[in-house]
């Protein structure tokens, strides 16, 4: 599968493109193609989960291809930026960004583990926290 879109300008510069996933081009172009038959295989079951008016593959088509989508997903697992950041990289609406990473988490889990970055943590936890850290960064202020 050729790299088209983001994922192709950006391979232009592979230490930029390293530096924002983690992968070099060549190992991108490869969980790219495993990705590929596994996306396709989960976008026909999803879509025959209920029943359609018109045939699959009917209807408007994505507006980013498998690669870029695919590419905004490991930016984000990388840089863990926000989705409206991400939505202007790649010239979409917050909504639709999730909306593809959504599609692309499964398919991906299949592939490698995925990481979760979950802070599970109280408001009192927080709060202890804040303070530690506020009391231990004036300790180093004070002066004789």
């Amino acid at each position: 599968m050729e790299l088209e879109g983001e994922a192709l300008r950006l391979s232009k510069r592979p230490v930029t493109f390293w530096r924002l996933i983690g992968l070099k081009v060549e190992r991108f172009c490869a969980l790219l193609v495993a990705v590929e038959p596994l996306y396709q295989t989960a976008e026909i079951k999803r879509l025959k989960k209920r029943e359609r008016q018109r045939d699959i593959g009917a209807g408007q088509a994505y507006g980013l291809p498998l690669c870029d989508r695919l590419l905004m997903t490991l930016i984000h697992y990388r840089t863990y930026v926000s989705q409206e950041f991400l939505g202007y990289l790649f010239d979409l609406d917050a909504s639709n960004v999730c909306r593809n990473m959504a599609r692309m988490r499964p398919v991906l889990a299949q592939v490698f583990g995925i990481p979760e970055r979950r802070i599970k943590a109280s408001p009192e936890d927080v709060a202890t926290l804040f303070l530690t850290e506020r009391s231990t960064a004036s300790i180093g202020r004070k002066a004789a």
